[in-house]
């Protein structure tokens, strides 16, 4: 797909080639000998330490992250002009993608990091009071971003969506649920930073 391999061509052999990759590469992998997988709790404690540093981090790359990210979302909502002070449809389409894909990451992501932690909790019955009221809270956020779908006409793609999020009386109704799911995730942040403390 053009769009995602910029510069690159085709060998007659059928292999891809990307000349100059190095300015390009956002990481590396390197595979090496083959070692003995470590034990699940030090792989289960590495991951939980990994997502809490993610979830608290307030930027990166110069953008807001972590529970900034849910205070930037909600005070753009609450902008009236110029972003959502007009009638153009496209403009308005692409303003609901955008906030359309953050529901979506949200709610995804935090559902698979409850079923996550849910897994972990099984295996690590010391840990597992705090994963379970982590994963609970990230269940809720899941779920709170089902109210502002539902708040702006269920999901999906259409005139309908796209203009919902232009009223400022249904993006009023909105930021009180991305406060709470900021809440949410804080609260989570909590419980997973007591289970690395057992």
């Amino acid at each position: 797909m053009a769009e995602f391999n910029p510069g690159g061509e085709k060998e007659p052999s059928g292999y891809f080639r990307k000349r100059d990759w190095y300015p390009d590469t956002f990481g590396l992998i390197l595979i090496g000998d083959k070692i003995d997988r470590p034990p699940k709790r030090e792989i289960y404690h590495k991951a939980l330490q990994w997502a809490l540093e993610i979830t608290c981090r307030s930027k990166v790359h110069d953008r807001t992250s972590g529970f900034e990210a849910y205070t930037a979302w909600a005070e753009a909502l609450l902008k009236d002009a110029p972003s959502f002070a007009t009638d153009d449809l496209d403009r308005l389409f692409w303003l609901y993608v955008v906030h359309n894909d953050v529901m979506t990451m949200v709610a995804e992501g935090r559902w698979y990091a409850a079923l996550f932690l849910t897994a972990i909790a099984r295996e690590e019955p010391k840990l597992a009071e705090a994963l379970y009221q982590a994963a609970a809270c990230y269940a809720a956020e899941h779920d709170l971003m089902w109210k502002i779908w539902h708040l702006l006409g269920g999901p999906g793609f259409s005139e309908v969506q796209a203009r919902n999020l232009a009223k400022a009386e249904i993006r009023r109704q909105i930021v009180p649920l991305i406060l709470q799911a900021r809440a949410k995730d804080r609260e989570a942040a909590h419980y997973i930073e007591r289970a690395l403390t057992v």
